[in-house]
C-alpha cells in the first residue's frame, strides 16, 4: 500500500521533470521499482555526513525512523558499490540491486521505533557498526530482540564487502513452546 503511494508520487514527480527538459543529478531511478523510468528527487546527504560511515549513521538514525524508505533506499544505492558481496545468517547476495531489494522488503519491518544504530569504526578502508532491532512476529503478539554487529569493506568510495553477524534465534524463548523446546535442545546438545 505504501509502496504504490511513493510510486504514484514517484510518477507525477516524473512528469513533472520531463516536462522541465532539464537533467538533474538528484533524481533517482526509484529502486526495485518495476518501471526503471521513475524517478525519486533524492536530497543530497549533510554536509556533516563526509565518510561512508557517518552516511550510514544519517540512513539509521535519521530516515529510517522517519519512514523515509525510498530515500533511504536512493542513497543507500550511493553507498553501495555495483558489485557487492554481502552476507548475513539468511542471505548472501552479489549485487547491489539483489541488496536494495532485500532492505526494501525488510525497512517497514524494522522502522517501528526498535531499531538502534551505533557506529563502532569509521575508517578509510572499513566500517564497524552494531544494531538492535526489536520485531514483532507476524500475526502473533510475540516480539522479540536481535542484535547485530557490521563489518564492511570500502573501496572506491563505497562498500564493496558486507558481512553482517546476528543470530536469528538468540530471541526465540519468547514464544513459549517453541523456547522452551529449543532451550532443552540446545542443553541436551
Amino acid at each position: 500500500m505504501i509502496w504504490g503511494t511513493v510510486v504514484t508520487f514517484v510518477a507525477s514527480c516524473h512528469e513533472a521533470v520531463l516536462s522541465l527538459g532539464q537533467p538533474n543529478p538528484r533524481h533517482k531511478t526509484l529502486p526495485n521499482s518495476p518501471n526503471s523510468a521513475l524517478l525519486w528527487v533524492v536530497a543530497p546527504f549533510p554536509e556533516d555526513c563526509a565518510t561512508l560511515g557517518r552516511r550510514i549513521e544519517y540512513l539509521s538514525k535519521v530516515l529510517l525512523p522517519a519512514g523515509r524508505y525510498a530515500e533511504y533506499l536512493a542513497l543507500m544505492g550511493e553507498i553501495l558499490a555495483p558489485t557487492i558481496h554481502y552476507i548475513d545468517s539468511v542471505h548472501e547476495y552479489r549485487t547491489r540491486s539483489e541488496v536494495l531489494g532485500m532492505l526494501g522488503r525488510y525497512l517497514p519491518r524494522v522502522a517501528n521505533g526498535g531499531f538502534q544504530f551505533e557506529l563502532l569504526h569509521d575508517g578509510g578502508e572499513s566500517l564497524i557498526w552494531r544494531w538492535v532491532i526489536v520485531l514483532k512476529i507476524r500475526f502473533t503478539p510475540f516480539q522479540f530482540t536481535i542484535n547485530g554487529l557490521v563489518h564492511a569493506r570500502i573501496a572506491g568510495g563505497r562498500i564493496v564487502y558486507q558481512r553482517e553477524y546476528y543470530d536469528p534465534m538468540e530471541s526465540i524463548s519468547v514464544i513459549p513452546f517453541v523456547g522452551w523446546l529449543y532451550k532443552l535442545v540446545l542443553r541436551l546438545g
